[in-house]
């Protein structure tokens, strides 16, 4: 057990892992800065394959050391990329390298039964939404992509409690708003075709 104290009324205890390169000169692009490695006795050895790695993504210049922070886990055998914080605090998982501009870029097997990905709230709602204090900042995009047999390339199941099928409330509810008012002139939706072609449009009066 490692244990770090400091009585320093100013500063917390730090664990600081710093690298140079040969007679200290400066670290190049894609340099390991530090790791922090997890192991266990199996029996036989002790297996390290669970880690937390440092490695500078691009160039260092003076103030600038621009950093990944990466994680590694794995059930047997050798450790595997599991998510990375890149220099710009974007988050991949399941890939090294973030897409651009993707603040959260989840990457997962094909051809795995279940779900790739869940989002789940047991007891309330799940939300995307602009929260920058600005209107059209955030045009976000669900798309739903199959290549089986006869399956709806996207679903949208709107699913109530045992009992709670009374009332007028509808299982699910798509609304168009304008700076969160009613529209007056824009559709409130349109269905189209693959090519584009207008199928169903519901004006902003309902028809």
């Amino acid at each position: 057990r490692v244990t770090l104290n400091c009585n320093l009324d100013s500063q917390a205890p730090q664990l600081v892992l710093n690298r140079a390169a040969q007679n200290g000169g400066i670290v190049d692009d894609g340099d390991v800065l530090g790791a922090i490695k997890f192991g266990g006795y199996d029996g036989n050895s002790v297996e390290n394959n669970t880690k937390i790695e440092a490695t500078v993504n691009g160039t260092p210049s003076n103030n600038n050391m621009p950093t990944d922070l990466s994680f590694y886990t794995a059930s047997a055998g050798s450790p595997v990329h599991a998510m990375t914080i890149d220099k710009d605090q974007q988050i991949g998982i399941g890939t090294a390298v973030p897409g651009a501009n993707q603040k959260l870029d989840v990457v997962f097997v094909d051809d795995v039964n279940g779900a790739g990905v869940t989002f789940r709230n047991n007891d309330g709602s799940l939300q995307f939404q602009n929260v920058a204090g600005s209107a059209n900042q955030f045009n976000p995009q669900v798309k739903g992509n199959s290549k089986h047999v006869n399956n709806a390339g996207l679903r949208l199941l709107g699913n109530a409690a045992s009992g709670e099928d009374s009332g007028t409330t509808p299982l699910i509810l798509l609304r168009g708003t304008v700076n969160n008012a009613k529209a007056t002139t824009r559709p409130v939706l349109d269905i189209e075709d693959g090519d584009g072609t207008k199928l169903v449009s519901v004006a902003a009066d309902g028809n």
